[in-house]
């Protein structure tokens, strides 16, 4: 077992390559995304957790985890390191993560972008994206600056108003 640190944008694991390791975030942001013909967000881990487990899918990695910002990662050996401690917490884990998104009726709408933009303090819109469509990223921006949920800083850059989005319907 050893901490890693990876600087923003630096990718930590790519989808489709063999590893051994298991990858839990210890400090900072990362971005978990699909790539095939288009990138697909996942999600984007802000608290410690899980974040890469190659030894249990295959040997293969199936997203790619990429830094948002200056992040610490701890790499755990599958094979030598002793996980016994972490096992109880990665089960859990997992178990949740493959609930919610198979109860996930909005993968690719306007309720699963909130609740991504929910979890940065700043964001840009070329960030999101590379993961959303263009028109739907657009779309809710602007409803978020009429509503004054976000405000914005630069050119193409906003910062969060509030801690919590208003994600009903309709708004």
């Amino acid at each position: 077992m050893e901490n890693r640190n990876f600087s923003a944008g630096e990718l930590i694991f790519i989808q489709g390559e063999t590893d051994r390791k298991i990858y839990k975030l210890i400090e900072g942001k990362v971005v978990t995304y699909l790539a095939f013909q288009s990138l697909t967000l996942l999600d984007i881990i802000i608290r410690p957790q899980f974040i890469g487990i190659a030894p249990l899918t295959n040997n293969r990695h199936t997203f790619t985890a990429e830094a948002v910002v200056d992040s610490t990662i701890r790499v755990y050996d599958y094979d030598t390191d002793n996980l016994l401690e972490e096992h109880t917490n990665l089960t859990t884990q997992l178990a949740g993560r493959i609930s919610a998104f198979i109860n996930q009726e909005d993968f690719h709408g306007r309720i699963q972008l909130l609740k991504q933009m929910e979890k940065l303090e700043t964001f840009t819109e070329r960030f999101f994206t590379r993961f959303y469509s263009y028109n739907l990223v657009r779309e809710v921006l602007r409803e978020l600056i009429d509503t004054g949920q976000i405000k914005k800083i630069e050119k193409r850059q906003y910062k969060r108003n509030i801690d919590r989005f208003n994600i009903e319907e309709g708004w």
